[in-house]
């Protein structure tokens, strides 16, 4: 795999792969697209984190397995699409992620993500279209500044531990279409 160094497409969906996705994938440096869901690989995606040309990742419905950070995907400044639902990545929100300026889906949901999702800074202005971290461990809030993503039409943030209320103005997200904010006992009651 190493050696197909010109490799702009990597497409390997539903073929019961198992194991990690192998070292030299790091090697691709020219890889847009990789396509790995519906397959049982394990282990880590640490060794797409610096394939900075990558424009599209589908590595649901595996058994991945990463510690995730707060710095996790920020090289991939060329990412539009990052689906890696159903899986098993635990760590933080990845508030990198908010930085990257062509990122447009991001779904997440059905993993075992913790902690708060962080604010936005104010030097960023995401475009993400598709947002969806549900049935994950989040807990504290949803941040103030998710106003900022005003091309929002699908937001996702159900089956989550939140337990503040909601803060903020959302009137920006004039773009939405669907909102799903159910199975979150803590999170009210309160006013809408």
């Amino acid at each position: 795999l190493g050696l197909m160094t010109k490799l702009q497409e990597l497409i390997l969906t539903e073929n019961m792969l198992t194991g990690a996705l192998p070292n030299e994938i790091q090697k691709l440096s020219l890889l847009r697209r990789l396509a790995v869901g519906g397959n049982d690989l394990t282990e880590g995606i640490r060794n797409l984190f610096h394939l900075t040309q990558l424009e599209e990742v589908y590595g649901a419905y595996n058994s991945f397995e990463d510690q995730l950070d707060s710095e996790s995907f920020r090289f991939l400044t060329n990412l539009r699409i990052l689906d890696l639902k159903n899986n098993r990545l635990q760590g933080p929100f990845p508030d990198a992620l908010w930085t990257l300026p062509k990122l447009q889906v991001l779904d997440f949901h059905f993993n075992a993500l913790d902690g708060h999702l962080r604010e936005i800074d104010d030097k960023y202005n995401p475009v993400l279209e598709y947002l969806d971290v549900s049935e994950n461990f989040f807990g504290g809030g949803m941040p103030t500044t998710l106003n900022k993503v005003t091309n929002l039409v699908h937001l996702d943030v159900s089956s989550n531990r939140f337990e503040k209320t909601l803060k903020g103005d959302y009137s920006a997200l004039t773009n939405l279409k669907v909102l799903l904010m159910t199975d979150s006992s803590n999170f009210g009651p309160q006013p809408i």
